[in-house]
């Protein structure tokens, strides 16, 4: 298995924060110590089965989003820092040309936003590059 993927946020009041880990199918959601000494994990949440291997995590203070290898994304609404839900919010990218999927963030209207990359070559006979792109 890969490397864990993490990110941290505000929780809403100050000094307060949370960090979301990935890895391998599960997201720990952890509170930062009041004295800021120490992580405790609050809520354990598990991925479908079927899902792809972890890319990314993104959090905010009422999200936490997961993208995985093949665009899909996961996410769970949070209140206090808490998910309100066991079950993800699972959406799909459309079906297109081989990417490479790094990233996604949820956008104020709830639609997903990816990056992800395609291998390009810029002239003929050049070798490949990586090509980002930002896809609703």
């Amino acid at each position: 298995a890969g490397r864990p993927a993490a990110a941290a946020a505000s929780a809403g009041g100050a000094g307060r924060f949370l960090a979301a880990v990935a890895q391998q199918g599960f997201v720990s959601l952890m509170h930062l110590a009041e004295d800021f000494d120490d992580w405790r994990e609050v809520a354990a949440l598990q991925l479908p089965h079927d899902a792809e291997e972890i890319s990314a995590v993104s959090a905010t203070s009422s999200k936490v989003l997961v993208t995985a290898s093949n665009g899909a994304s996961y996410h769970w609404e949070l209140r206090n820092g808490l998910p309100i839900a066991h079950h993800p919010v699972h959406d799909m990218p459309m079906a297109g040309a081989k990417r490479s999927w790094q990233s996604a963030c949820l956008l104020p209207n709830g639609k997903v936003l990816r990056l992800a990359s395609t291998w390009q070559r810029p002239s003929r006979g050049a070798a490949p590059v990586p090509q980002p792109e930002l896809l609703l």
